[in-house]
């Protein structure tokens, strides 16, 4: 989740996160709209971020899960 309580939000735990596996897909969401240009708060995340709004629909979830992993997978040689 993008926001979160207690100080820190989900951009920053992605970065630690990604900061200690590269190759680590994120998938955010947020209960926060999105704008027309489908990224969330424009200016938050990187412009190749998945965001999901919620509630997030479970066929959604999976979509955005394979959509990372298999563009992460075309990545490595």
């Amino acid at each position: 989740d993008i926001v979160m309580p207690g100080g820190r939000d989900g951009r920053a735990l992605a970065r630690e996160a990604v900061s200690i596996r590269a190759a680590l897909p994120i998938v955010f969401m947020s209960g926060f709209p999105a704008t027309s240009d489908g990224n969330l708060l424009t200016g938050w995340l990187d412009e190749d971020a998945d965001v999901l709004e919620k509630p997030v629909r479970r066929h959604e979830l999976a979509q955005s899960i394979r959509h990372c992993l298999s563009a992460r997978t075309a990545e490595v040689p």
